[in-house]
């Protein structure tokens, strides 16, 4: 019985000290594969953008500091931090405190 319980002691502190040394030194190893397992696009890279040029007919509209261009008609609302052509091409900027 106290052969078992010696060898019982000594297996559950490896996997206690293995344990430790894992949360202590890969700290976020858990939530890197839980993410990987959710989400395995995470890693992928978007194309890259391709420019076009701004046809003469679109109008420049500036709201909190972002410059944009829109198509003729399109108008700012009362608030200022959205532009809008006949509802269905709508820019919205919004201030967040993830600058």
């Amino acid at each position: 019985m106290k052969k078992s319980l010696v060898t019982g002691g000594i297996a559950g502190g490896l996997l206690l000290i293995a344990a430790l040394v894992i949360y202590f030194f890969f700290p976020g190893i858990l939530t890197y594969i839980d993410v990987n397992v959710n989400d395995p696009h995470i890693n992928e890279a978007a194309e890259e953008f391709q420019r076009v040029d701004v046809p003469e007919s679109f109008r420049s509209f500036s709201s909190k500091g972002i410059k944009f261009s829109m198509p003729e008609g399109a108008e700012k609302n009362r608030s200022g931090s959205s532009v809008s052509k006949d509802e269905e091409i709508s820019v919205i900027v919004m201030e967040n405190d993830s600058y």
